[in-house]
Order: structure tokens, then sequence, then C-alpha cells
């Protein structure tokens, strides 16, 4: 059998190639295989909450019951109830249509700069506007209500509302068997509050804070 026979210096030379093929192999998958074996982490971004803005609170002095608070609306210091300081902010509708518009006011209408949002504002309680109206001893004439210190007519005082109209909505609905078609309403050119149809044109005059 014939045999062949490298020479020594040959064979170094296969051995020497072979190593360094083998060293070349495994430095440049080390890195891919090291790289592999690193967790990958994935994270969300990060969201920052808007700090809400709220309406603007009540004002108050010492010698006022209706104090103008310089942003569209008037505290009643007696009530703790906000007015619009514009008395006629929407026109007269009914009652439903009152609500729903008194809810929607907002910072930017009716003169207002108070921060306030749609929500914020709403028609009164008949309770509410009750007690805006003078005690019978002042006789005042219309409108029938107190001036801005609380002691003396509307009409003949300082006026701390605008655009003051004769009738406004409460949210209050009618007596129990009425309380479907109709609901309480003041009217100021005589100084009560008188149960009305729903579906009638009255005014609607917002509060808010206080629920």
């Amino acid at each position: 059998m014939l045999r062949i026979r490298f020479p020594r210096f040959a064979i170094n030379i296969l051995y020497g190639a072979v190593s360094i093929l083998l060293f070349l192999a495994i430095t440049i998958t080390l890195p891919v295989v090291v790289q592999s074996q690193i967790p990958v982490t994935y994270t969300k971004p990060q969201r920052y909450a808007r700090a809400a803005i709220k309406a603007t609170g009540p004002c108050f002095n010492n010698s006022d019951r209706y104090v103008d608070c310089g942003n569209g609306t008037v505290t009643d210091t007696a009530t703790g109830l906000i007015w619009l300081k514009k008395a006629d902010c929407f026109e007269a509708t009914d009652w439903a249509s009152a609500n729903y518009k008194a809810a929607e006011i907002k910072s930017g209408d009716c003169n207002l700069s108070d921060n306030s949002s749609p929500g914020d504002w709403r028609l009164p309680t008949k309770d509410e506007l009750t007690a805006i109206l003078p005690p019978s001893s002042l006789n005042c004439s219309a409108p029938t209500l107190v001036d801005q210190y609380g002691a003396g007519c509307f009409a003949a005082g300082i006026q701390w509302a605008t655009n003051v109209q004769f009738n406004y909505w409460s949210s209050t609905t009618g007596p129990y068997r009425d309380a479907v078609s109709s609901a309480w309403a003041i009217f100021l050119n005589f100084g009560d509050v008188i149960n009305t149809s729903k579906p009638s044109l009255v005014y609607g005059w917002p509060v808010r804070a206080k629920p």
C-alpha cells in the first residue's frame, strides 16, 4: 500500500492554519452569543397627568352681601352661591333647554374668566331663587331684588348684576302631580315664585357651587 508522507514543515503549516481558523471563528461568534444573552426590557413611555384646572372659588368682603369677584361672577355671602353677573347669558327657553344650557356654560362665555368648565354651572333650586327676594317690608319695585349691600332695593341701590330679566327658571319641578309638566320659576316683576308650565319661554340665571 502506497503511503504519502508529507514533510514535517508542511504538517506544521497545516496545523497552524487550522488553529488560526478556529481562533477567528471563536472571536467572531463570541460577541454574537454574549449579546444574545443580554435581556431586553421594554418600558412604556411615562405619561404625566395634567393637573385639572378648578373654577375660581367665592370672594368676600366685610361690607357687601353680593361681592363682585371681578371675573364675571358674584358671590352671595348669605347663601354661599356664586351667580353669573350677566343675568341674561342665554335667551328665554323651555325648562329642559334651560337646564342643558346652564350646564354648558364655561369660562369665556357670558363675560366669564373664572376657569369654570362645562358642568360647573346649573340652574338654582326653588329655595335658592326664593333667597334672593327682598323682604316685603322694603316694598321694592321691579326687579324685586336687594342691592349690593343687601339692605336696600336693587333698582335704587348699587346693582350687583347686569341685564336682569323679569322671570327665571328654577331646577325644581312642580308639586307632585304636576312634576312632569311644570317647574317653579321666579317672577321679579312682582317678587314671587310661580309653578310654570315647562314648555313656557323663561330665562335661566345659572349658579355654581354648593350643590
